[in-house]
């Protein structure tokens, strides 16, 4: 017993822990600080379109929202008016919105748009037991007087691994890193 004990433990402290990510530019490269972009006031809208089977949305975008009040906390290239509250994407209005954020002098609206946010786990035999953060999501900055988007990017992030246990209380604190290496050189 005391050897199937050392070896769970052993197999434990050997966990592999890795990022993955892979990024769909659409429009300008990363990062959206970039040094010659300034995006002046800024307005932050998170959307998300979850599968028809989404285990605990409200509870997902409660994370949504933690982790992106901490995202842009300290935007280099703009001031962040506010972080508004996530919305289903179906609900935005986005031509109204822009009209609507232009009359209130904001420049620059960012859409952060999410198809998943939450843990994954694979059990396979023989034993191996594995858990991932995986989020994926699209960022869009809009800018509100012409109206047209100055910067898109798509990305698909994980992070976890073989024997790691990643719960979904970290699931903010990942959506920050996720979101690092895109907003900030």
């Amino acid at each position: 017993m005391r050897a199937l004990l050392l070896a769970f433990l052993a197999v434990g402290l050997s966990a592999c822990i890795s990022i993955e990510a892979s990024d769909q530019p659409r429009v300008s490269d990363a990062p959206l600080c970039n040094g010659s972009r300034q995006l002046g006031r800024v307005v932050v809208v998170p959307t998300v379109s979850w599968r028809s089977d989404q285990k605990e949305p409200e509870r997902r975008q409660a994370m949504i929202s933690t982790g992106l009040a901490d995202a842009f906390a300290s935007l280099s290239c703009g001031e962040v008016a506010e972080v508004r509250g996530v919305r289903r994407a179906e609900e935005l209005d986005r031509e109204a919105l822009v009209e609507t954020l232009r009359a209130d002098a904001l420049e620059t609206l960012i859409e952060v748009h999410f198809t998943e946010l939450g843990p994954l786990l694979t059990l396979s035999v023989p034993v191996l037991i594995s858990t991932r953060s995986d989020i994926q999501f699209t960022l869009r900055a809009t800018d509100v007087a012409s109206g047209n988007t100055a910067f898109e990017i798509g990305r698909s992030w994980q992070r976890g691994g073989a024997f790691a246990i990643r719960p979904a209380s970290v699931l903010p604190a990942d959506l920050v890193l996720a979101l690092a290496d895109l907003l900030e050189p």
